[in-house]
């Protein structure tokens, strides 16, 4: 699972661990700013997915960049997020030795 970190003031970093539980983080009082992907990508990515459903079985689609690329990470970097989404979560996609940290910038819309 993610581990919520409150910066205060409204603002909060989601962590993700991967391999592991890459439970989605449900964004509906929050806004996601930026997200950085670090550590071993091993030859895999990780994707940055979003989905607006609110059931459990939701949908979920690759988000992008303000140009329209897709985030997804082949090697550590920050990238700011396009989308508004209701649902936010990261995506291993490769071997099983990735060990990867997912970090995304969050803030409380008021």
């Amino acid at each position: 699972m993610f581990n919520f970190i409150d910066l205060r003031d409204g603002k909060a970093v989601l962590v993700w661990e991967l391999p592991g539980d890459g439970g989605p983080f449900p964004l509906a009082k929050y806004k996601a700013y930026s997200v950085q992907a670090s550590g071993e990508f091993a030859g895999g990515r990780v994707d940055l997915m979003g989905s607006n459903e609110t059931d459990a079985d939701s949908n979920f689609a690759l988000l992008n960049d303000p140009n329209g690329n897709p985030l997804a990470f082949f090697s550590p970097k920050i990238e700011q997020i396009m989308e508004d989404v209701v649902k936010i979560v990261p995506k291993l996609v490769g071997p099983p030795e990735m060990k990867v940290k997912v970090s995304i910038f969050i803030s409380m819309v008021r």
